[in-house]
């Protein structure tokens, strides 16, 4: 029977943006101009029920509606050979995956998760595609945050909700990401832990951090120092610093110093911000942000049993990561005790009440462990292995129909899934 290992479950605000044109009656230049940049175009409607993700400027990703589920298209267009091929991250043609919240919150803006589910939205899941002037500026009802005027870790919290990726994020305690508003500081919503090595798309923040430039000027240099916010990147700022000395290739020092690489993640590339450095060698995880690490917080971006039995109180989210790492020590007597304390702290733990159930099964209990598994797979869809489990024992009592059912809408989610696609086969010849 297949575990779930820990998911990170957010559940994104539901707020009504009404984008730029709010803000255009004072500010008309600058949101014409800001409508040209990338920012403003990293989403948009593509057709009914149909959007893209992405400026067009290295390509764009599809997402779509299954069952009122967001899907990503295993097909992606490519800009620079003008042409379609497998999305990045995906093993095969024939696979979805379930778009999770933190590619819309960055890509779109005026998310509409649907109350109390998961990755559930109307039509459309979004208010406004692309990023507004409320995602940097707050509220346009309080008339506006000036992210220069904030001090400096507030200011490159604005940037660093999308930009700063980390070996590791986790939520902190009682609190949800997506009530973040530029002026908060992000680490109180957000424990981001960095090792040095990552090359990921969107971790800008942690690779200047790790530049010459950067611990040369420290808070002089933040994203706006190179790049305008309302519509490109400012040009020959390096010599505000640097002198060229005999330089042939003119003043687009990036071209040189921050060359284009393939991203790690789901992304196609990236620029390196670390602005000629190469990427040290892997650290211990530290708190990218000066502040004291939660314990806590730790013990979920690098978990052990004994690291996690230190920390007190335990969450649901600690307990769930706890009770997967008593499943792979053999100890399954403890692993049922804090999955059912996960689940009475949080009755919606998916992971908890997946594995809780393959327990529940072995001993017998079939009702309560199909019901687990009907309900997490209801949720998550695009998790085969609820499914998996939810049709074999639909198989073992002898309901052949419901198995059929419940393979036939995994294959939905999953029509390259061989073992699904193999025992559909076997049910229906």
């Amino acid at each position: 029977m297949r575990r779930l290992f820990l998911l990170s479950v957010f559940t994104a605000r539901v707020f009504a943006d009404p984008g730029s044109a709010v803000c255009s009656p004072c500010h008309a230049e600058i949101v014409e101009r800001f409508s040209r940049s990338r920012m403003a175009r990293t989403a948009a409607a593509e057709s009914p029920g149909n959007w893209s993700l992405g400026s067009g400027a290295i390509g764009k990703s599809y997402i779509t509606f299954l069952d009122n589920f967001l899907v990503q298209s295993p097909r992606s267009y490519f800009t620079a050979t003008r042409s379609y091929g497998l999305s990045p991250g995906f093993p095969n043609a024939q696979t979805f995956r379930p778009v999770e919240e933190p590619c819309l919150q960055c890509h779109a803006s005026g998310v509409q998760l649907v109350k109390g589910t998961q990755n559930q939205y109307p039509n459309p899941p979004f208010t406004q595609p692309g990023v507004t002037c409320q995602r940097c500026h707050g509220p346009a009802a309080h008339h506006s945050v000036n992210p220069a005027k904030l001090p400096p870790e507030r200011r490159d919290n604005v940037c660093e909700q999308c930009h700063l990726t980390g070996a590791a994020k986790v939520t902190r305690a009682g609190r949800n990401p997506y009530d973040y508003q530029p002026g908060d500081r992000l680490g109180d919503f957000v424990s981001i832990f960095v090792s040095g090595a990552q090359t990921n798309a969107t971790g800008h923040a942690e690779q200047l951090a790790e530049s010459a430039c950067k611990q040369g000027a420290g808070d002089r240099l933040w994203c706006v120092t190179c790049h305008d916010p309302h519509g490109g990147r400012k040009t020959n700022t390096c010599q505000g610093c640097h002198t060229p000395d005999r330089c042939h290739r003119g003043p687009q020092c990036e071209s040189c110093h921050m060359p284009k690489a393939a991203s790690k993640d789901a992304h196609v590339a990236f620029t390196n911000h670390r602005i000629g450095r190469p990427a040290p060698p892997p650290r211990p995880l530290r708190l990218f942000w000066n502040a004291p690490i939660p314990p806590r917080d730790l013990a979920l971006a690098q978990p052990s049993i004994p690291r996690l039995e230190r920390v007190e109180p335990k969450d649901a989210a600690v307990l769930t990561q706890l009770g997967q790492l008593y499943d792979q020590a053999g100890r399954g007597a403890d692993a049922v005790r804090v999955y059912r304390e996960a689940l009475r702290l949080n009755p919606a733990e998916p992971t908890a009440a997946a594995n809780l159930a393959i327990y529940e099964a072995q001993r017998g209990e079939t009702a309560a462990a199909e019901a687990s598994w009907q309900d997490v797979f209801a949720r998550y869809p695009g998790l085969p292995g609820p499914g998996l489990n939810l049709a074999a024992s639909q198989l073992r009592r002898g309901d052949r129909p419901a198995a059929i059912a419940t393979l036939r809408r995994l294959l939905r989610f999953h029509p390259g899934h061989a073992q699904a696609r193999e025992i559909l086969n076997r049910l229906t010849r």
